[in-house]
């Protein structure tokens, strides 16, 4: 997978089930602690091994929750093609390349209670895809040999 600075991570090589949570939750008390005040935190999905059916489709959810049961979980983002669409798994898509990058953004300020995990909603056939997915202190590596900077004055 590579040598990344890894503050939490919910998978490692996860198959994304159907109406299911990631294989982990992560701590934000936990990773706050490491990154200090007013840091970014990075959200990072990719595929881990490449879909096995071009019929499946998949939503991936950013939940939060105060305790870490989720019993009354929020959605903070949904990662889908449109507000009723699943991403589509077909030939030719991200979910067909094995380590193709799904999503790098940084985490909103919504994110306010202490517990996070994915949710995946997928309507898998007969075909499975595994992703990877983890948070970081520094902006990803760019798929084009560009470097992200952060402005040290901040945004106007």
């Amino acid at each position: 997978m590579g040598a990344y600075d890894k503050l939490a991570e919910f998978e490692d090589a996860g198959t994304v089930g159907d109406n299911a949570a990631s294989t982990n939750i992560v701590d934000m008390e936990v990773v706050n602690s490491q990154i200090g005040v007013g840091g970014d935190v990075w959200l990072c999905i990719r595929t881990n091994t490449a879909t096995t059916d071009a019929l499946d489709s998949i939503s991936i959810e950013l939940q939060n929750d105060a305790d870490d049961a989720f019993s009354d979980p929020t959605v903070i983002f949904a990662i889908n093609a449109t507000d009723t669409t699943e991403l589509t798994m077909a030939a030719g898509t991200k979910f067909a390349t094995n380590g193709a990058w799904i999503l790098r953004c940084t985490l909103p300020y919504e994110v306010n209670e202490r517990y996070l995990r994915l949710y995946y909603r997928s309507s898998t056939s007969n075909g499975s895809v595994v992703l990877d997915a983890w948070l970081q202190a520094e902006p990803p590596a760019s798929d084009f040999g560009v470097q992200v900077i952060q402005s040290p004055v901040g945004n106007p």
